[in-house]
């Protein structure tokens, strides 16, 4: 049985304690590498913009379908958090006879507070949904795809056969294309 020696404060070192010197060093290279890693992908990613091909056609379909697309819930939205905010503040101006600058007050916190908070939360929202939507129909895609695959390499296994009965096989391959009610 191993025994193992205590170390200064009377405690048993086991062989899962670490110095705090290996922890804060381990915890150092690791941020390091995190840094160097976002460093070298902005720098690939700043040297890729200059580099062709250059895809300006891509580039203006995404701006729209990311910008003007968001345009239609972005102003719903803001409509109904500025009726809102009408409301909330509407009843505190008229404590002091002041409901004359409600428009105003409201204005102001809309265009300079709020807008762009709720602007860039929606656009980035809708975004990340549009994405999700399209690695969802992919992956749909990717497993149509690999059900047909699998289809026609079972049809390919039944078919390997002595060559007087390769005929029979035949028909394997052309049900997909007579079988059908749509011809």
């Amino acid at each position: 049985m191993a025994t193992s020696t205590p170390n200064r404060t009377g405690q048993e070192a086991g062989p899962e304690a670490r110095p705090l010197t290996a922890i804060v060093n381990d915890a150092i290279k690791t941020a390091l590498v995190a840094v160097q890693d976002y460093s070298v992908l902005a720098w690939k990613s700043i040297v890729d913009i200059f580099s062709p091909p250059f895809y300006f056609r891509d580039l203006l379909d995404q701006m729209d379908v990311i910008g003007v697309g968001s345009l239609p819930i972005i102003v719903l939205t803001g409509f109904f958090i500025g009726a809102i905010l009408v409301l909330q503040t509407a009843a505190q101006f008229a404590r002091f006879g002041t409901t004359a600058l409600t428009g105003d007050a409201v204005s102001l916190a809309l265009i300079k507070e709020l807008g762009p908070t709720i602007t860039a939360l929606l656009v980035a929202g809708r975004s990340a949904s549009g994405s999700l939507r399209r690695m969802r129909s992919l992956r749909d895609l990717r497993g149509l795809l690999r059900s047909r695959i699998l289809v026609w390499r079972d049809a390919l296994r039944e078919c390997r056969v002595p060559r007087e009965k390769r005929g029979q096989c035949q028909g394997h391959f052309d049900a997909g294309s007579h079988g059908n009610l749509l011809g």
